[in-house]
């Protein structure tokens, strides 16, 4: 049974589980092509622990990774539900949390935080992820099993590769409010090997948020493949 690595801290345990440690540290695509809102801003990232990546994202978003000032999340996000959960989470979180990025918006629907994260877990090779709706039933069942209610899980073409993608909702007492939509997408990598997800989550309400998920998802990109 596999668990989507954002779902760790929903059943009370964020994974610290260290991202790969041997082998050499790969790098991403030096740019994105996608077609991005002119407000939208591409960010390479050098991470010691997983290799370089890029993550998109309105210029005045808020951003966090491991290690980091959370000041700017904090003040993004305070009086949220979604800063209640998340901030305590975040402080415990360790160097080589399976966590990479974390970026809030507040502006896209007012008054609500839609956030997307980039996640990091290390993974075997014996072929498991190799395909893509295979990958996404499994880790649909997890979250089923979970008790969480899965919209979809499929795949999807990104940056002209079919990858595995799954959404869901948490239910409304885990946030200590409203209920959740989240979308998540995977991109297995082989060296290292590794499980990469950015999940993108907001409002119970997909419509709204389909847009700027879109976006983040098109603005994404993980280290090279080998």
């Amino acid at each position: 049974m596999h668990r989507s690595p954002w779902l760790f801290p929903l059943i009370g345990c964020l994974l610290l589980a260290a991202c790969s440690g041997g082998g050499d540290v790969t790098s991403a695509p030096s740019e994105v092509d996608a077609d991005l809102p002119d407000s939208w801003e591409t960010e390479a990232i050098d991470d010691e622990q997983v290799g370089s990546y890029l993550v998109s994202a309105p210029a005045d978003a808020a951003r966090w990774e491991p290690g980091g000032d959370l000041a700017e999340l904090t003040e993004a996000t305070a009086g949220t539900d979604w800063g209640a959960f998340w901030l305590p989470q975040l402080e415990q979180a360790a160097l080589d949390s399976n966590i990479r990025r974390i970026v809030t918006d507040t502006s896209a629907i007012d008054g609500e935080v839609v956030s997307w994260q980039v996640n990091v877990t290390p993974r075997g090779d014996d072929g498991e992820f190799d395909d893509p709706r295979t990958l996404a039933g499994n880790l649909a069942d997890g979250l089923a099993f979970q008790g969480l209610e899965i919209e979809d899980a499929g795949t999807t073409t990104w940056a002209d590769q079919t990858i595995a993608t799954v959404s869901f909702r948490v239910p409304e007492e885990v946030f200590g409010g409203d209920a959740r939509f989240v979308r998540q997408w995977f991109f297995p990598r082989t060296e290292p090997a590794a499980l990469w997800s950015l999940s993108c989550d907001g409002p119970n309400d997909p419509g709204a948020t389909e847009e700027i998920c879109a976006h983040a998802l098109d603005g994404f990109r993980p280290t090279s493949d080998g």
